[in-house]
């Protein structure tokens, strides 16, 4: 199953778009363990777009980290893709990881715009995030949106 080209998530936050989310793309594979992989921050539309050069960097920095872990995300992509937008639970542990795995290569001001993406949540307690993709694909894509609550 090839990777999709790009592609467009929105984040709402109570059915709005909201800006500086975070969300967590799920790569379900047919070897060893699912990839996932964290993109963001979204823009002021709510907006975070994925390249297939993105997925493909992501995975690869991943993969080396864990060697036995993963196998080869361009080979082993089943076509199955789960969306969770990020909320302050996942984005403490995303927060627990950039401290511990140092080697790894983060985005520039990751850890500053995790912590901005929690500011915001926590003036949001009780909303429900969704996140909505658009992909362009050359195949189809079985994607399935989780949804979760701010805190």
């Amino acid at each position: 199953m090839r990777l999709p080209n790009r592609m467009k998530i929105t984040i709402e936050a109570g059915g709005r778009p909201t800006s500086q989310m975070f969300v967590t793309l799920k790569f379900v594979t047919s070897q060893k363990n699912p990839f996932n992989l964290v993109f963001g921050p979204s823009d002021v539309h709510g907006i975070i777009e994925v390249t297939k050069e993105q997925i493909i960097t992501e995975a690869a920095k991943t993969r080396d980290l864990f060697l036995m872990d993963y196998a080869d995300i361009e080979s082993c992509w089943t076509g199955t893709l789960f969306v969770a937008p990020l909320n302050r639970e996942a984005i403490r542990r995303a927060l627990s990881a950039f401290k511990m795995f140092r080697r790894y290569t983060y985005p520039d001001n990751y850890e500053e715009n995790l912590r901005a993406a929690d500011a915001a949540l926590a003036r949001i307690p009780q909303v429900e995030l969704r996140a909505t993709v658009q992909c362009d694909s050359p195949e189809k894509v079985h994607i399935e949106a989780v949804a979760a609550t701010a805190t």
